[in-house]
């Protein structure tokens, strides 16, 4: 079993053409979901609890400073969390349809389908 997912998981375009050069996409599902909504279908599918929490930015800190990062790549870090859990990620994009040809699929199927397979 090769230790990569298949395509269809991940989203890889399948149908680039001329005019990509240095576009960056968003490849996202039909509906924003929080990370609890995402833990919730997570736990509906494994059939037990699956819980969501937000580190606090002292653990965070801690736990960064012991894997010997930088101040200021904890800085970056600890931003891009607060951009996270601020909802500044919460977005629905067209790409994948626009890269692919075909609609997004919502997370209920794709995570349904990916542990199909793992199991």
């Amino acid at each position: 079993m090769s230790d990569q997912p298949p395509a269809r998981y991940v989203g890889t375009p399948t149908r680039l053409r001329d005019g990509h050069d240095g576009a960056i996409y968003n490849l996202t599902g039909p509906q924003s979901l929080t990370g609890a909504e995402r833990a919730a279908i997570a736990s509906q599918f494994l059939g037990r609890e699956i819980g969501f929490q937000i580190a606090p930015e002292a653990a965070l800190r801690e736990g960064f400073a012991q894997f010997g990062y930088p101040e200021v790549v904890i800085d970056a870090l600890i931003s891009i969390q607060k951009k996270f859990a601020a909802g500044g990620n919460d977005i629905v994009t067209g790409d994948v349809e626009k890269l692919s040809g075909r609609l997004a699929r919502p997370f209920v199927e794709t995570l349904g389908e990916a542990l199909r397979a793992l199991s």
